[in-house]
């Protein structure tokens, strides 16, 4: 069976378009994590968390810092799963939702759970790495590998929205193999918007404070940045994860055993051919707001 790939920019279009509509459809549940994204931010900008878990080496502080990056990453992706759990399964099966979807419990659980896991990879590495001579090549390495990882366990995050609990990762680095530089970007294309205008807003608040040390200015607009663009990257995350779902579950995740997951169709019929669901769904809502 031939292996299908994703269009770079046809998906990065899809991604921002399902977000938009997905922001129609539930406003209310991205203006939630907004406000709970923005709170938690200013929350760690003002408690002045955040430190480089390998700065001293193992030992009871290297300890706490490791401890207190797992928490944070924990708490964001708590905020973050509902709504992503939503995106995926707006673009996957056309539902919606006028609050944020926390049942079943399990489900947002065990996303919070990946997602805290995927983001701490890193942090995790340079932990056990602190007291290996020659660390300091070895981090940039290890940070590659990191990102590398997370880009190959995408495909967890639609599974798991789906209500997939077995072979989450095998089926998912399965169906990524020698996909990594597509994926990655599929990734950067979709999200380079916001990362341009985070850069404009972060000078533009530099210039507006010129009193200010640069550093501290950019720190504090990074954190409210960071905060009310919760809700856009995450949805974007989420529809861009789907989207390349949609692709690989036809070919490469059905040998695993994910193929056999029904996506209805628009018309409330099932569909073994896995994505049509969603697919239609998406392309009827854009045709209905044309």
């Amino acid at each position: 069976m031939t292996r299908r790939r994703p269009r770079i920019l046809r998906t990065a279009r899809q991604s921002w378009r399902s977000t938009g509509l997905g922001l129609r459809r539930m406003p209310a549940a991205f203006l939630i994590t907004l406000l709970a994204g923005t709170l938690l931010e200013c929350l760690l900008f003002v408690s002045r968390v955040g430190a480089s878990p390998v700065a001293g080496g193992i030992g009871p502080a290297a300890i706490e810092v490791l401890m207190t990056s797992i928490a944070v990453s924990f708490a964001r992706s708590l905020i973050a799963a509902p709504l992503a759990i939503a995106m995926h399964r707006f673009v996957l099966l056309g539902e919606g939702t006028e609050l944020l979807p926390l049942r079943p419990v399990g489900r947002v659980v065990r996303f919070t759970l990946w997602l805290t896991a995927v983001g701490t990879i890193s942090d995790v590495g340079l932990f056990l790495l602190a007291t290996m001579p020659g660390r300091i090549v070895l981090i940039p390495v290890l940070q590659i590998l990191g990102v590398v990882l997370a880009i190959r366990l995408i495909l967890v995050f639609p599974q798991v929205a789906l209500g997939a609990t077995g072979h989450l990762a095998r089926c998912s680095l399965s169906a990524t193999r020698w996909q990594f530089w597509r994926i990655g970007t599929v990734s950067v294309v979709t999200i380079l918007p916001i990362v341009a205008a985070s850069l404009g807003i972060i000078l533009l608040a530099h210039m507006l404070t010129p009193s200010l040390p640069w550093l501290q200015t950019s720190q504090g607009a990074i954190a409210v940045l960071v905060g009310l663009l919760t809700p856009l990257g995450v949805a974007l995350g989420a529809s861009s994860a789907s989207w390349l779902f949609l692709v690989y579950n036809r070919t490469d995740l059905a040998p695993a055993g994910l193929g056999e997951i029904m996506l209805p169709a628009p018309d409330g019929t099932a569909d073994a051919a896995a994505g049509i669901g969603g697919q239609a769904y998406v392309t009827r809502e854009r045709h209905e707001h044309q």
